[in-house]
C-alpha cells in the first residue's frame, strides 16, 4: 500500500520493511527477513550514502541476522 501511496523507493518505506524484517525474524523465516532488511539498506544507501550511520547500523543488523540464523540457515540465506 505505502508504495503506491508513496512510491517504490520512498523514504516512508524503511520503517514499514524493518518492522516486517522483525517480523519474520520472529517467525525464523530468515530469507524473507534479509530481503526486508536489504530493501531497507538499499533505499538508506540511496537517501545517505554508504557512509551514513544509518547505513551502517542497519549493515551491522544485516550481520547480526547472519549470525543468528544459524548454520542451519546459513544455505537458504545463500541461494
Amino acid at each position: 500500500m505505502q508504495k503506491v501511496l508513496h512510491g517504490p523507493r520512498a523514504a516512508e518505506l524503511i520503517p514499514t520493511a524493518e518492522r516486517l524484517c522483525k517480523a519474520h525474524v520472529l517467525m525464523r523465516q530468515w530469507r524473507e527477513a534479509r530481503e526486508a532488511l536489504s530493501f531497507v539498506f538499499e533505499l538508506v544507501c540511496e537517501r545517505h550514502g554508504r557512509e551514513h550511520r544509518e547505513a551502517a547500523r542497519v549493515a551491522d543488523v544485516l550481520k547480526s541476522l547472519d549470525k543468528y540464523a544459524g548454520p542451519e540457515s546459513a544455505e537458504e540465506l545463500a541461494n
